[in-house]
């Protein structure tokens, strides 16, 4: 890495952390209902709205020569080197509907690699960030006093994202199967960012489908920084991503089943066959195709 690579990175990740807190401050008592995008449930905020012109605004100040890739408002600025890529709030419907389990989420891609990450717990009123190679630090909030105490009850957790407010009920049958691999505790946080913070914090696994992009970035990178096992697939048949991320022995038990994990998410479709030159992983992961 150059010394300018890493002087972007250091001041993108001083950046990432003063965001993730100005998002945890503009998110209180923002919830009313703006708009409704592909159904009922998939709703938009005032909060999602202000905190992400927030972040672009702030980002284009310090990183003008920067494309930023949004939730709300897509991408801006094409063809650049560097590319932030922001989710105001991943778990608008627990945030809109009083839930815990909603951040923000807030990442800066180099290429296809993911370089810092910072996830704003709304509920925890705490910030999880990272660069690549430096780990992975938090401000304490409410996040467990003892994190390695936490880590061994947490191992035995999965958190799933089905990727759809009303996913196809063949999910959780499909879930039965990694149960039947591992001794597992199954829990539907409703947010990918949240979810992966928290296997990164205190152990488990994640597994989700049909995700994009800004929902799990920043907090895959989260999870590698503090050497848990991650991989992300990408079909060239659709844009969704689906991760698996935890504990390297879960990892390495549930990975034969990510296949039928995507094809319950595909609505029983099969999943596509991928060649390495359609199919990549994206983020600092070695390719895994199924």
């Amino acid at each position: 890495m150059t010394n300018s690579h890493e002087e972007i990175e250091r001041s993108a990740l001083a950046l990432a952390q003063e965001l993730a807190r100005e998002a945890i401050e503009l998110a209180r008592g923002g919830s009313a209902i703006v708009s409704r995008k592909a159904n009922a449930f998939d709703v938009v905020t005032a909060a999602d709205i202000a905190i992400e012109n927030h972040l672009r605004q702030r980002i284009s100040e310090q990183f003008p020569g920067h494309a930023i890739l949004g939730e709300e408002q897509g991408l801006r600025g094409e063809d650049r080197d560097w590319t932030w890529v922001v989710d105001p709030i991943d778990g608008t419907f627990n945030y809109a509907t009083g839930l815990p389990g909603a951040a923000s989420s807030i990442a800066l891609m180099h290429g296809d690699e993911t370089r810092v990450g910072a996830v704003a717990d709304f509920a925890l009123d705490t910030v999880f960030s990272c660069r690549t190679g430096a780990g992975m630090t938090w401000d304490r909030g409410f996040a467990p006093a003892d994190v390695e105490a936490a880590a061994v009850l947490g191992r035995d957790r999965l958190l799933i994202d089905p990727g759809h407010q009303m996913p196809d009920p063949v999910v959780f049958s499909v879930l039965r199967l990694f149960a039947e691999l591992a001794p597992v505790i199954p829990r539907l946080i409703g947010s990918a960012a949240i979810s992966l913070a928290a296997v990164a914090l205190s152990g488990g696994c994640f597994v989700g489908a049909g995700l994009e992009i800004w929902d799990a970035a920043a907090g895959m990178l989260l999870a590698e920084e503090r050497g848990r096992a991650v991989r992300w697939w990408r079909f060239s048949s659709d844009s969704s991503h689906h991760v698996l991320a935890g504990e390297p022995a879960l990892v390495r038990a549930f990975e034969p089943l990510m296949r039928d994990f995507i094809c319950s998410w595909r609505g029983g479709q099969d999943t596509p066959s991928p060649s390495a030159s359609q199919d990549q992983l994206l983020g600092p992961s070695p390719t895994m195709l199924i």
